[in-house]
């Protein structure tokens, strides 16, 4: 199971990054990751300015003056999910 942070901008973007590899993707660093791939509430870190020309996930946006878990949740989770099966497994950029 794969661990993801999840990055939320003021300007109420957010991306993702790796927290931690599953044991498959450890041992093999260009392998694509078919397993679970887990997104919790607790690893939002809020970031104190606006991203850089909505760089992240501006598709993404969320509405409102502050996103909600909820209103981020599932399409976290399915981003997470895509990036993991392409083998793509980025790090917090700021």
């Amino acid at each position: 199971m794969c661990n993801w942070n999840i990055y939320l901008w003021k300007c109420n973007c957010w991306t993702l990054a790796i927290k931690e590899p599953c044991h498959f993707r450890r041992q093999q660093k260009t392998a694509n990751c078919n397993q679970i791939q887990q997104v919790k509430k607790e690893w939002v870190h809020i970031q104190d300015k606006p991203c850089v020309n909505h760089r992240a996930n501006a598709s993404l946006y969320v509405n409102g003056p502050t996103a909600k878990w909820e209103d981020i949740e599932s399409t976290a989770y399915q981003s997470a999910k895509s990036l993991a099966e392409r083998g793509e497994f980025p790090d917090f950029v700021e």
